[in-house]
């Protein structure tokens, strides 16, 4: 029905005045404009995202123009495929979904045995950082490398599917992400059309399964496929429609003494939608001199400001003025910074300003990380629209 009311729409227009472009027309029919905001400038608004407690078992996509969440088991995709520019592959970064590449073109003819080695180091949560998708969302540097127009120079790949969304509750304090394994898979991924076809077995099969994935509606972000369903599933909202998302999220990190990265698994994190334009700035309202290490990376990258005298409340739309051109894409923020593992509590020297897919902006501060009874995955944070 929708596709049927954008022609209505495009005849009818373009009977009114012949002056209009049809690419224009066709454009604001696929690219619909974001909402316009459904909150008051400078109400505060409290939410309490959905995320389900220590097992932190759902993605938590938030809307804050509209107030509203989106809620997906995490657990429910393995792969994500770019409708936009480009032909890339994203692995699911919420259940610790590794992938390493193998030295064929050919699914069929890969056995198990010929995976022993590779197989080993890909189920840990701590690994090898070339096993997963950069955290920042460059597709560049995604592990399955961007697909290629050529057939022969797309590889197979070994895939461990992460681990399901357990049940078991741990004590106060503490997270439980990692449920049981998923499994394994080999894939290869090829383009067809204007689309992508999946190649995909078990380690121990000698034919495999196709199913093509066409680029999808360029709404959303990426269409995403399950391997354990076998079925293209939803996950993330519209891509004009949300601007933070709460999850558990796989990121790279290095040694105190920084002579090693490896991958990580984070619970209580918070990623910002990258893909669909967001901007995010940090502000740290404490007068120390003496900054973290992560906050010393913001501050040199331009992504953090300190002012001991500009909190949360005094930080008005006319102080605004001097931050608006500061906000940038930082997928990975708030990411972790705004909380301790070890103690439970807030930073509540910081905050954030955040400017939507329309260029809404908002501030932003977390308060909460835990709830009455100590246990974690159970955050809520207040904002407003500047």
């Amino acid at each position: 029905m929708k596709t049927i009311k954008y022609f209505v729409a495009f005849v009818a227009i373009a009977t009114l005045s012949v002056s209009c472009s049809k690419k224009n027309i066709f454009e604001e029919a696929l690219n619909p404009a974001p909402q316009k905001p459904n909150i008051t400038v400078g109400t505060p608004i409290i939410m309490a995202p959905s995320v389900g407690g220590p097992n932190q078992p759902n993605q938590v996509f938030i809307d804050l123009s509209q107030h509203k969440e989106y809620t997906v088991k995490r657990d429910s995709w393995s792969l994500g495929f770019n409708n936009g520019e480009g032909f890339n592959v994203v692995l699911n970064y919420t259940n610790y979904t590794t992938a390493a590449e193998v030295n064929a073109t050919d699914i069929d003819k890969v056995k198990e045995a010929d995976l022993a080695e590779i197989k080993a180091g890909l189920s840990g949560h701590m690994g090898s950082p070339e096993f997963v998708d950069d955290p920042s969302g460059d597709l560049t540097k995604t592990t399955i490398k961007p697909i290629n127009a050529k057939a022969e120079e797309n590889k197979v790949y070994l895939l461990y599917l992460g681990n399901s969304v357990p049940t078991e509750r741990p004590k106060a304090g503490s997270a439980n992400v990692h449920g049981s394994p998923l499994g394994y898979k080999k894939v290869r991924v090829l383009r067809k059309d204007n689309g992508y076809l999946l190649q995909y077995a078990n380690l121990d099969q000698a034919t495999h399964k196709e199913v093509f994935i066409p680029k999808g509606d360029k709404n959303f972000s990426f269409t995403y496929f399950d391997l354990v369903t076998e079925k293209v599933v939803k996950v993330e909202p519209k891509k004009n429609n949300w601007d933070l998302c709460f999850t558990v999220f796989t990121n790279k990190t290095t040694t105190d003494d920084g002579s090693q990265s490896y991958s990580y698994s984070y619970s209580d994190f918070i990623a910002t939608n990258f893909f669909g334009g967001v901007k995010i700035f940090t502000m740290l309202s404490k007068g120390d001199k003496e900054l973290s290490a992560p906050l010393k990376q913001l501050e040199s990258k331009g992504l953090l400001k300190q002012n001991s005298y500009l909190t949360y409340e005094k930080f008005t739309t006319e102080t605004l003025i001097s931050y608006e051109k500061k906000l940038k894409p930082a997928r990975t923020l708030p990411g972790s910074i705004w909380r301790s593992v070890f103690s439970g509590k807030v930073n509540t020297d910081l905050f954030f300003l955040i400017q939507d897919p329309a260029g809404h902006i908002y501030k932003m501060r977390i308060y909460q990380m835990l709830n009455d009874k100590g246990e974690r995955g159970y955050p809520e944070f207040e904002y407003q629209l500047l």
